[in-house]
């Protein structure tokens, strides 16, 4: 039982109070007293006050170093984040994340590094997956808070991280322009429309534009637009974006569908450089290849590194511009080459193809089963002949065919920069990228069906998601450079990393789990630092 008792100092002349406690001793066999001072005793008021001193940290004073206690321990998987960390600093993502949304920067790579470990799955597992890894947020993010988030990034904050990440690399590449479609069931969205399907599907869509650097082999920028909008159409307003970007000389390679004089007319307008695929149809291009169809296939002419053809000439462009300001229209020549192109090995391709598709439109007519989509090929390549003992008689158009069949297995670039043909087919084959960056978004990053109720949420996820593209570009880049997708796929090499764990302690240095030589080839390989190697 504790008791108060006073005692005072003969050389002061103070009287202290003292908590005193009574125990048994068992060794002396007797009681005796725990005494601790609490405090002085007060002559006028008699109330006990404290001796203890108390220093109370002023403002900006750092804390003395110490001990920190423990009240809490984590042990984590940290392998694959690590690798995104990394990631993030190399191409700056992270910094110019930071820079453009300075409070959520953290939750934003935390759902992109959800989307890319854990492909497929919707975000309502986030908070199972955050809780045994390591992550820039470092805490849950519920569903309802991850639709606040994409609703609070806007236009504004997006448009800087593109002109922040397109500084990086446009001035010194080439960059790939094409476009994807998504399907959706949403009614709820403005821009779902009926257009062109390029996954083949029957349903309302909306477009994705993608511009990709060649040699970054990276994203910069992307365009959402309503589904029934033709690649062609879209030329023009990415031209005006770059402008309002502030980018006035950019180099874009460009698949056959985005060829009109009025895009060339515009590409030469802004000074831009290009390389674009054209149609054998096209009148520019029909009339030089016929004065040297016989001549290019020559021995001389032929590329044993390719397998294939190639006649480079330089042709002249009837460039026009109208100036509805000053009422009048420019007509001037523009320099440029026609790179030609022809592989034997592609000819028989298009002659087996060309007859698979005569044999069906040949048993629509004989069926009577028309499609109308097909009515114009009807007419181009059978004459039908009807009698009324002999019935229908389909016959075939052998100069229409004839026709067809020059063009087999030739194909046409055109450029107004590049004067090698091989260079021109070299830089456009790298072109496929971006159709691998669209197969990234669908599959691995869950895109192939728009999921969201809201214009806010949609504009929020696609922005997440081409974050997390950036990433998984990266690792495809590394893995090519490295041959790696010789012995592994990408989510082979992510699951070898992603057990590696880490145990955090407050006060003390990360520490990381045991990492085996081939994870550390690995990390190598994708050209970042072992974890372990930095302990």
């Amino acid at each position: 039982m504790a008791a108060v008792v006073y005692q005072t100092n003969r050389k002061t002349g103070i009287k202290y109070a003292y908590e005193s406690i009574a125990y048994w001793d068992r060794d002396k066999q007797q009681s005796r007293a725990r005494r601790k001072c609490i405090g002085r005793v007060d002559p006028e008021t008699k109330e006990i006050v404290s001796t203890r001193k108390r220093k109370t940290p002023t403002l900006g004073e750092k804390p003395k170093r110490g001990p920190v206690p423990i009240t809490w321990t984590a042990r984590c998987f940290y392998g694959a984040t690590y690798l995104f960390d990394r990631i993030g600093e190399c191409t700056g993502v992270t910094e110019d994340l930071e820079a453009c949304f300075p409070e959520s920067y953290r939750q934003l790579l935390s759902i992109a590094y959800y989307l890319i470990l854990e492909d497929k799955n919707p975000l309502s597992r986030f908070p199972r997956w955050a809780s045994i890894h390591r992550h820039p947020h470092g805490d849950n993010i519920s569903s309802q808070r991850s639709s606040d988030l994409f609703a609070s990034i806007t236009e504004e904050a997006r448009q800087r991280f593109f002109r922040l990440q397109g500084k990086r690399r446009v001035d010194r590449e080439y960059l790939a322009y094409d476009s994807t479609s998504i399907s959706s069931y949403s009614k709820c969205l403005r821009q779902v429309r009926y257009g062109k399907n390029k996954d083949h599907e029957h349903l309302a869509q909306i477009n994705l534009t993608l511009l990709f650097g060649q040699q970054s082999r990276l994203p910069f920028y992307y365009r959402k637009l309503a589904g029934n909008i033709p690649d062609v159409k879209t030329l023009r307003k990415l031209l005006a974006d770059m402008n309002t970007l502030g980018y006035e000389k950019i180099k874009v390679v460009l698949d056959r569908g985005f060829f009109s004089a009025a895009n060339i007319n515009d590409m030469y307008r802004h000074h831009m450089k290009f390389l674009i695929a054209a149609k054998q149809s096209l009148k520019l291009v029909k009339k030089h290849l016929d004065t040297v169809r016989d001549k290019m296939r020559s021995w001389n002419y032929y590329s044993q590194a390719y397998q294939l053809y190639i006649y480079s000439l330089p042709v002249t462009w009837d460039y026009v511009q109208d100036r509805p300001y000053k009422g009048d229209t420019i007509q001037a020549d523009r320099r440029m080459y026609l790179h030609l192109y022809y592989s034997p090995e592609r000819a028989l391709e298009d002659e087996k193809s060309f007859n698979s598709r005569m044999v069906d439109w040949q048993e629509e007519l004989e069926s009577g089963r028309r499609h109308p989509d097909h009515e114009k090929q009807y007419a181009k390549y059978f004459e039908v002949k009807s009698t009324p003992v002999r019935g229908t008689k389909i016959i075939a158009k052998e100069e229409a065919l004839a026709e067809a069949k020059r063009n087999y297995g030739y194909f046409a670039l055109l450029s107004n920069e590049i004067k090698d043909a091989v260079e021109a087919l070299e830089i456009y084959r790298n072109k496929d990228l971006v159709e691998k960056a669209f197969d990234n978004l669908k599959e691995r990053l869950n895109l192939r069906r728009v999921a969201v109720s809201s214009e806010q949420s949609l504009n929020g996820k696609l922005f997440v998601q081409f974050i997390a593209l950036i990433f998984l570009s990266y690792i495809t880049k590394k893995m090519q450079e490295n041959n790696l997708f010789k012995n592994y796929t990408m989510q082979e090499v992510l699951d070898e990393l992603d057990i590696i764990e880490c145990f955090e302690v407050p006060g003390q240095k990360l520490r990381v789990g045991e990492t085996t030589k081939r994870q550390m080839d690995l990390y190598t390989q994708l050209g970042v630092i072992p974890p372990a190697s930095l302990q």
